[in-house]
């Protein structure tokens, strides 16, 4: 039975435009949109991996290999059943990075232009029989339906318009499908060309079971009946080991663009975890079920095609039409998406990999359309040479040697890419070292041979060495195992590059990436987009910043380093989306650089957003951790301690909740920012007291609005558990307002106290002058010469001087002081001791006392004169009541470069040491009830943390019997 060639021309014409006219409407319809991103759709369209080949091929596998050839798709269907292992690190990493194809993966991996190149070149090459099997599938099965069962080579020549005009079909199809908007619709298409491949070759595998056998126990009978085709299965006509097949087939199945693309590239993140494992293994199961009932139908039925087309002959020879032309556009399906998805991927990978860089990138408006033309050119090229290679052969191969050529090519990358997630030490300069001999055996021991027909070559001396498809099996496993060696043996022998490490670690398969934090040289949104331009121009760089800012969400405004990088990160994934890993590294690199440091820190801002991106898919022990780490987070931020943390290169990494309250500032806003970016009032003092050599700072003043805040600071070095090396530096910030307020009226009160103490000995010291002017005054009045009256008033001045000395003494010692440091003057600390020693002296209740002051006199200070006469008051006011009568009480001091040491000694019976850490308490004393209030010298201690100063105490002779205290102080001074 034939068919006429107008009727299958028309519907096999029909049928491709219907898909062409598939991909417009998965655009233009939302349902349409919406199917097309279904889950389901992208699992339907790895059906893509059956091509032709698959088809027809496989009954001639089946009879050459018997059971072996179950390895097509048990190879491929084991790679997916371990999918969350074998695809999901490959698909995380092309999604993060935005890799397009698995050239742009190698790049990435081994950070080498060269690895791209020569897997692009290689691939296209290993690519062209498989390629021309889907032309010649196409132009033997048009043959078959058309003009008999009778196959004979001679009658090729005759369709070699129709498969002309196939071939320009699917060039047009992927000129139009190369569209970025356009290629994101072929899902749809790839889901739709399944189910007609699945539907058509079940439907014929029934065929043969119900209408040739009548049933499966009249096969089993049949089966019965012929025990040599059972024999087939286990005893196949070709004696290689189906190991080797099943290796060839595992290796290669992800290497065609077409599936890696739909596989790893276009699959949703959850697909490949929930439902590829099982999903597509079983959609291949219903592709090999029809194979081996197919094959024995068609040795019973006597079908006079090759058993490659028996899919086709069988109902051909059964005179049934519609299920000829069905069978027929199934296969004319399968080789057009498998020529297409090929073609665009494969063009793609060869402009961004090999034009791009010789022709470079053209600036301005014109980028686009140079990478259109580039596009086009190369899917024009790579369609004659497709072309070229069909009519060189025609025939002369059949499908399974044709694809098995090309499988064996594409294992070469297997090792490279089993190193990309599983073995960091592989490297540059092992994978090209691996890929090119394993390339070369390939090409002299199967491609030249099998292209210029070579059986054998005489070395000279012993056996000729045998070549070519007959012997593929042995080359096969010689190039991958020389790969294999020379890969690992020289990435063991070299050294690896530190972006190569790096890269390593990020494809590591057990790590979410540890990202590096590093600055860059520009400063804002503005900076970035004009840097950019340099290289893209305004137009194209403006139109990729605003892209990267809506997928970020950042508002353009932003200066935030921590911001600005990860801008600068996805752009670089953007464009390697559209100019290739090679290209996008190049401008990213040359026009917004990093700064090298030294020593650089984890940025741990964005590894924790990573990490909540990607909490519920860590499984185990790293769950367990993450776990650990947000209980410690959340910690920090509920501590009500204002607490925030900097890195060595002054960017903030944590800004707790109370660090919100307590500026005002967000932390959303804050965090991975830089501390010279923080506003005022805050980033003075936080910055001051970080470059300070201070690790605590005691009630700096602060103006928040209208109102004065104290505040207390603390910091502490954060170091790497392993290294010791510095990672920051954590500051903690405690409002003490409250605290400070209550301290200042407390010591006002404890002022108005003293001033209370010493009334009476001032009213007796004001009473004396007073009583000695009333007597010069009435003698005055009985003066009659000038020089005697001149010396009375000079007399009544000099009382009342004494007086206002008193008076002025008590009012200062009355005021509060200021204990702003900003305020602090240049003091002599002599006349602040002495101040305080005639004030003492005003407290005539108190026993007589000798204070000797040997403080230099021309010794200064800054600090507040009011607030250190207080410190003096209450030291000697104590050393005086612990001293016996008559007793001296030594100021002394002791003057260096940057510091100032002065001693209050006293004679009396010491500090005992069970009191001696409590001493500078508030409210604790050791006089009886009413004598004192217990904040005298915590007062002391308050006053010299604001002069940046410190107290010791210490008891002078034995333990046992002291014989006397001594306060130390120590101001620091400045040169």
């Amino acid at each position: 039975m034939t068919l006429n060639e107008t009727w299958v021309i028309a519907a096999t014409a029909a049928y491709l435009l219907f898909l062409l006219g598939l991909l417009f409407v998965a655009g233009k319809f939302r349902w349409a949109k919406r199917l097309s991103q279904h889950p389901l759709t992208h699992t339907l369209a790895l059906g893509v991996f059956a091509s032709a080949w698959s088809l027809y091929g496989s009954s001639q596998l089946a009879l050459e290999y018997g059971y072996g050839a179950f390895a097509y798709y048990l190879g491929t269907g084991t790679l997916f059943l371990f999918a969350p292992l074998a695809l999901a690190p490959l698909a995380e990493l092309c999604r993060r990075y935005q890799l397009q194809s698995l050239a742009d993966l190698l790049v990435f991996r081994y950070h080498s232009n060269g690895a791209g190149q020569l897997a692009t070149i290689f691939l296209a090459l290993a690519l062209m029989p498989l390629l021309a099997a889907q032309l010649q599938s196409l132009s033997i099965s048009y043959e078959l339906i058309t003009h008999g069962q009778h196959f004979n080579e001679d009658t090729l020549h005759r369709n070699d318009l129709v498969t002309l005009g196939f071939a320009i079909f699917v060039l047009t199809i992927s000129l139009i499908a190369a569209n970025k908007q356009h290629y994101s619709r072929l899902p749809l298409i790839l889901a739709f060309d399944t189910i007609v491949k699945v539907f058509a070759f079940n439907a014929i595998g029934l065929l043969a079971i119900f209408s040739v056998f009548g049933g499966l126990e009249e096969l089993d009978t049949w089966l019965l009946e012929h025990p040599d085709n059972v024999a087939l299965l286990y005893s196949p006509l070709r004696e290689t080991s189906s190991h080797t097949l099943l290796l060839v087939f595992i290796a290669s199945s992800l290497i065609t663009p077409n599936l890696f693309h739909s596989a790893v590239i276009q699959q949703p993140k959850g697909n490949i975890k929930r439902i590829l494992p099982w999903a597509f293994p079983s959609l291949l199961l219903l592709l090999a079920l029809p194979i081996f009932p197919i094959l024995w139908a068609g040795f019973e039925r006597g079908v006079l095609t090759a058993p490659e087309y028996f899919a086709i002959g069988l109902p051909a020879s059964m005179e049934r039409p519609v299920w000829t032309l069905m069978m027929f556009i199934a296969g004319a399906s399968a080789s057009a998406t498998a020529l297409i998805t090929i073609l665009i991927s494969l063009s793609t990978m060869v402009v961004n990999h090999c034009l791009l860089p010789l022709t470079g990138i053209r600036r301005g408006s014109g980028l686009s359309r140079q990478l259109k033309r580039l596009q086009q050119f190369a899917i024009v090229s790579l369609t004659v040479l497709i072309l070229g290679l069909y009519s060189l052969w025609k025939g002369q191969h059949s499908l399974t040697e044709m694809a098995l050529l090309s499988f064996i090519a594409g294992a070469q990358f297997v090792p490279g890419l089993i190193a990309i997630s599983y073995w960091p030490s592989g490297n540059r300069q092992g994978f090209l070292a691996g890929l090119s001999a394993g390339a070369a055996i390939w090409l002299f021991g199967l491609a030249l041979p099998t292209l210029f027909n070579i059986k054998s070559i005489n070395l000279g001396y012993g056996p000729h060495l045998q070549l070519g498809l007959e012997h593929w099996d042995t080359v096969a496993l010689l190039s991958l195992t020389i790969n294999s060696i020379i890969f690992a043996w020289v990435s063991l022998r070299s050294q690896a590059t530190a972006e190569e490490i790096y890269s390593a670690e990020l494809c590591a398969e057990n790590e979410l990436s540890q990202p590096m934090r590093s600055s860059l040289d520009v400063f804002s949104v503005p900076d970035v987009e004009k840097r950019l331009g340099q290289a893209l121009g305004s137009g194209p760089s403006r139109e990729a910043i605003r892209k990267a800012l809506l997928q970020l969400k950042i508002d353009e405004n932003e200066r935030r380093p921590y911001a600005l990088r990860r801008l600068r990160d996805q752009l670089e994934a953007n464009l390697s989306g559209i100019l290739g890993v090679n290209m996008a590294q190049e401008i990213i690199s040359k026009h917004i650089p990093l700064r090298k440091h030294k020593s650089s820190s984890t940025d741990v801002t964005l590894m924790e957003e990573r990490l909540a991106q990607n909490q519920n898919e860590l499984l185990g022990l790293p769950a367990e951790l993450n776990k650990l780490r947000l209980y410690h987070r959340q910690t920090l931020q509920e501590l009500p301690m204002a607490v925030c943390s900097i890195g060595q290169d002054l960017e903030f990494v944590l800004w707790n909740k109370a660090m919100d309250a307590l500026t005002r500032l967000p932390g959303k806003q804050i965090n991975g920012s830089h501390l010279d970016e923080l506003p005022p009032p805050w980033g003075p003092v936080i910055r001051n007291f970080y470059h300070s050599g201070n690790d605590h700072w005691a009630n700096q003043e602060v103006q928040i609005g209208d109102t004065p805040h104290w505040i207390s600071l603390h910091k502490a070095k954060v170091q790497t558990p392993m290294e010791g090396r510095s990672q920051g530096t954590v500051i903690l910030l405690e409002d003490v307002t409250e605290t400070h307020r209550l301290e200042q009226e407390l010591m006002h009160n404890e002022r108005l106290a003293s001033v209370g103490r010493l009334a009476a000995g001032v009213a007796h010291e004001i009473g004396n002058p007073v009583t000695g002017i009333a007597c010069l005054a009435q003698n005055l009045r009985y003066e009659t010469e000038p020089e005697d009256t001149q010396d009375t008033v000079d007399q009544i001045l000099s009382q009342t001087d004494r007086i206002t000395r008193i008076v002025q003494s008590l009012v200062n010692f009355s005021h509060t002081g200021q204990a702003d440091q900003s305020q602090l003057q240049n003091i002599y600390i002599h006349e602040c001791v002495e101040e305080a020693i005639h004030l003492l002296k005003l407290h005539t209740e108190k026993p007589e006392l000798q204070f000797v002051n040997t403080v230099p006199q021309d010794v200064q200070i800054q600090g507040d004169s009011q607030r250190l006469i207080q410190v003096f008051i209450n030291l000697l006011s104590n050393a005086r009541d612990a001293s016996p009568e008559d007793g001296i009480v030594h100021i002394d001091a002791e003057h260096y470069t940057q510091q100032l040491i002065l001693r209050v000694t006293d004679q009396g019976p010491g500090i005992s040491g069970a009191i001696m850490d409590r001493i500078l308490e508030p409210f604790f004393t050791t006089k009886d009830p009413g004598e004192g209030t217990g904040l005298g010298l915590a007062m002391v201690f308050s006053i010299m943390e604001e002069h940046s100063g410190s107290v010791e105490i210490r008891n002078l002779g034995p333990e046992s019997a002291p014989s006397g205290a001594q306060f130390i102080l120590k101001f620091p001074l400045k040169p």
